[in-house]
């Protein structure tokens, strides 16, 4: 299952959970509905701050919905990602850094930079 089907299927699904539609679900998350449409049925890529807007309305931590897409594979990275929600509180510049990691695309590139990051924060 692609990013967008998974989107599609958690948005459909919480949506139907507390019985809003698709229409208020993107007004909650500060887009158009014709935006959520698009992403929705695949036309339009999810960016990462649609995506914790999403994880936000719905009440789900950001990182879960990240898992769920395959941005992150939390299997390997669980801990290090506690580590880097703790930083980033304390450190709000630092999430500038995790969108970019989180917009990498490229799965491979994603999991170097995350190895980076991993020896930097001393794991």
């Amino acid at each position: 299952m692609n990013e967008n089907e998974t989107i599609k299927n958690f948005v459909i699904q919480k949506a139907q959970e507390r019985k809003l539609s698709l229409r208020k679900v993107a007004a909650g998350i500060g887009i158009g509905s014709s935006h959520l449409s698009a992403i929705l049925n695949g036309k339009r890529p999810i960016s990462v701050d649609v995506c914790n807007a999403i994880a936000d309305f719905f009440d789900t931590q950001r990182v879960e919905l990240y898992n769920m897409i395959g941005w992150l594979t939390l299997d390997e990275d669980e801990e290090l990602i506690d580590r880097i929600r703790e930083y980033s509180k304390k450190n709000p510049e630092f999430n500038k850094f995790v969108k970019t990691i989180l917009e990498t695309k490229d799965e491979n590139e994603r999991k170097r930079i995350m190895r980076v990051l991993r020896a930097a924060l001393g794991k």
